[in-house]
């Protein structure tokens, strides 16, 4: 929530039920003073003081130039001061979303960026929509300055866009390590139009550095693969990491649209997907310059698979995205745009983004919702014994073909994405030490997969 600060606070007053913040805050470095008794006076200068509407006093207003009503219900303020209020979505000790109560913002979110599928669910955006929306959880944010974001007035100072403080803010429900994301709206438009994204936590690796150089990269691949791009519109640094602003992509993930759609429709657009991951691969070919990583390689020679490195000899180089789930993929039902390239290759492998996308749409689509159960149905979907293994092995088979890889290249590149994603869960958990990874039910395939005496390293199933 303290993204939603018109200033970035390093120095913070916890009054009552927000005392239970402190640790969190000092993890991440930010001072606090805690006042755990009611209507107790502190003259000590902070930047922001976190309360309930009930614990906050007159010289808060005097010590600070914020504050943030974690109930929702903001004390009376002194003249000069502003309010903004934010629908909060999510547990209560982990909130993954928060929406500004404009009106545009609530019935976007509500209508369009979210398409549940369950009643619960259909009933909370309706509420969300509602002009009472007196159901949905509340948070408000007050202070002296104007009371745009902090994130959002560097993201719009870099990127020379006039600031807003319009947004919706997504946490996510991933681990500490997913960046967050907000989504910025201009004063007359229905739907936002630019974004910023940054780390949540001091020292993540620099996805958002890596996520600029692979699109600037992509500028010039032509039509086809860049209208279906993010368009890049400012790099900036936000605490001790890179930031990146972009134009907003619009719609819903690919996921909720699958769940939602009929199944002409459905199959359209994640078909359409496919093609553009195949038009990604043959338009940034290359000849291969560099040699399997090195952490590949050692984990090559941890399953006794050392060998497979000689049959990716004559596999050319292209742009790979590396995370090409339904999750990145943005759509409105009659365009998509593929988000979320902080994982992205410039020299990357090809056939991966097209195994991994295939298999998460026809998971969503026809799988089980356990992420374990899921993991284990994947691995029959490229053994062949589901009714779908076939549109699977199509879809290889068509992307092997337009580049121009054999049946023994494309298996081995198949088994060795699945590897990169189970090691790119190992890198998250080190990283995390002690916090709970997000492993997603993709990065357990390769356990399955390489434990399953039908695929592995000798898997060549889709040949077939």
């Amino acid at each position: 929530m303290r993204f939603l600060l018109p200033i970035e606070p390093r120095h913070i007053r916890l009054r009552g039920a927000a005392a239970v913040l402190e640790d969190a805050f000092r993890e991440l470095g930010i001072e606090t003073v805690t006042s755990r008794s009611h209507g107790a006076v502190s003259r000590t200068p902070v930047d922001v003081v976190f309360g309930e509407s009930a614990d906050f006093i007159a010289s808060d207003f005097e010590t600070a130039s914020a504050i943030i009503s974690i109930d929702g219900r903001a004390p009376e303020l002194p003249i000069g001061w502003e309010r903004r209020d934010y629908l909060r979505a999510g547990p209560p000790d982990r909130p993954t979303l928060f929406i500004d109560t404009s009106r545009r913002v609530r019935t976007y979110v509500a209508r369009r960026w979210s398409r549940p599928t369950s009643r619960r669910a259909r009933l909370r955006n309706r509420a969300i929509a509602s002009p009472a929306f007196r159901f949905a959880s509340k948070l408000t944010v007050a202070g002296t300055a104007p009371l745009i974001p902090y994130p959002l007035q560097v993201a719009a100072t870099a990127a020379k866009l006039p600031a807003t403080g319009t947004c919706f803010l997504q946490l996510g429900s991933g681990d500490d390590l997913q960046r967050v994301v907000m989504q910025a709206f201009d004063p007359t438009r229905p739907q936002p139009t630019w974004v910023t994204k940054f780390s949540r936590v001091s020292g993540a690796p620099d996805r958002s550095d890596r996520e600029f150089r692979v699109l600037a990269h992509l500028r010039d691949s032509g039509p086809n693969v860049e209208q279906h791009l993010p368009r890049l519109l400012a790099q900036f640094p936000l605490h001790d990491s890179q930031a990146i602003v972009e134009s907003a992509a619009p719609g819903t993930v690919l996921t909720a649209h699958l769940r939602a759609a009929g199944s002409n429709n459905a199959r359209a657009m994640y078909e359409a997907a496919l093609q553009w991951a195949i038009d990604l691969s043959v338009t940034t070919k290359q000849v291969r310059t560099n040699e399997v990583d090195g952490e590949l390689s050692q984990l090559l020679e941890e399953w006794g698979g050392s060998g497979i490195r000689s049959r990716l000899t004559e596999v050319p180089q292209c742009v790979a995205h590396n995370d090409l789930g339904t999750w990145n993929i943005q759509t409105d039902g009659r365009t998509f745009t593929v988000v979320d390239w902080e994982s992205a290759s410039i020299a990357g492998l090809p056939i991966g983004d097209v195994a991994y996308l295939v298999s998460d749409a026809l998971a969503v689509l026809y799988g089980p919702e356990d992420d374990d159960e899921r993991a284990q149905w994947c691995c029959q979907l490229w053994r062949g014994d589901l009714d779908v293994s076939q549109v699977a092995f199509e879809w290889l088979a068509r992307a092997a073909n337009a580049l121009g890889i054999s049946v023994d290249a494309a298996s081995a590149l198949v088994t060795v994405s699945w590897l990169r994603h189970g090691l790119s869960q190992e890198r998250r958990a080190t990283f995390l030490s002690g916090k709970e990874a997000n492993e997603g039910y993709l990065g357990k395939v390769s356990s399955y997969w390489m434990n399953d005496s039908k695929l592995g390293f000798d898997w060549v199933a889709y040949a077939s």
